[in-house]
């Protein structure tokens, strides 16, 4: 993982702790701490400034750098920072996992799918600690195509290797690749152009047809691609490509947390607290 964490723990004169945690879920660190240190949450306070960008490693990966600092920092009763290289944390925090997939299909002359059944297999690592097949993957693996006669079985497993973890899109990324290596496949054996099999298979409950449409339009996509397909044919060592993919991306609110917006009465100047991380988004820039 190529994130780097960090921590800095003080002791608070109530007997908790301040805690200065890389982390995008200030909830899950505070809770583990509690835990570790059998203290309540309500003396633990979690204070973020910024994060200095974030692909995934500072969802849950901060229990393990907040848990071991402010152990520390409780037993001791001094302020602890700890910094973990960046090598560590390679050996030992884990990555994107891997994803294998078998599937078999039938389709009519059009490409239309008949019958699809489909074996997913998500390398988790040492342990399940963040899953992701069955809040990621699977809402998003039909996208938006008809999955009527689609048959998905789906495995999260186990293996001798460091947990895994959340990455950019954990889940979704290959929910979303993993129908379109189908269909370019279905093109590639039946000798159609795959954004053709694609409309042959879109859920007609969306108006992902009329979108495709307006894009082709907009974009000249057909000029474009007869010009790619010319210019490969007479050239032997140089080739082009140009390709429309459409995708449905599904998006959840994992939570609803505090805002308070304050007005001062002299100036009518406003502030306001949130309950937001900010990595990179402008949080803070937009909501003032």
């Amino acid at each position: 993982m190529m994130e780097m964490l960090s921590c800095v723990s003080v002791p608070a004169e109530d007997g908790g702790l301040d805690v200065y945690c890389t982390t995008q879920w200030p909830q899950v660190v505070q809770e583990a701490i509690a835990l570790i240190l059998n203290i309540p949450e309500n003396s633990i306070n979690m204070k973020l400034r910024r994060l200095g960008g974030s692909f995934g490693g500072k969802i849950s990966r901060g229990n393990l750098i907040g848990g071991a600092c402010s152990l520390a920092a409780y037993l001791l009763q001094r302020p602890v920072r700890m910094v973990v290289k960046l090598e560590t944390m390679m050996e030992a925090i884990g990555k994107r996992p891997p994803s294998y997939f078998t599937y078999e299909a039938g389709v009519n002359i059009e490409g239309e799918i008949q019958y699809l059944n489909t074996n997913v297999y998500e390398d988790t690592g040492s342990a399940f600690n963040d899953p992701v097949t069955l809040p990621f993957l699977f809402p998003s693996f039909t996208s938006v195509y008809d999955s009527k006669y689609w048959g998905t079985q789906m495995f999260d497993v186990k293996t001798d290797k460091p947990c895994n973890v959340w990455t950019r899109s954990p889940g979704t990324l290959e929910g979303i690749t993993l129908p379109e290596q189908i269909m370019e496949h279905i093109a590639h054996e039946i000798g159609k152009d795959p954004l053709s099999v694609r409309m042959q298979n879109f859920d007609k409950a969306y108006p992902t047809e009329t979108l495709i449409k307006l894009v082709k339009e907009k974009s000249d996509y057909e000029t474009r691609k007869t010009a790619v397909e010319e210019f490969n044919k007479g050239n032997v060592w140089k080739k082009r490509g140009i390709s429309l993919v459409p995708m449905g991306f599904p998006i959840d609110t994992l939570g609803n947390f505090y805002a308070l917006v304050s007005i001062y009465r002299n100036d009518g100047t406003v502030a306001i607290t949130h309950g937001g991380v900010e990595m990179g988004q402008g949080i803070n820039t937009k909501a003032a």
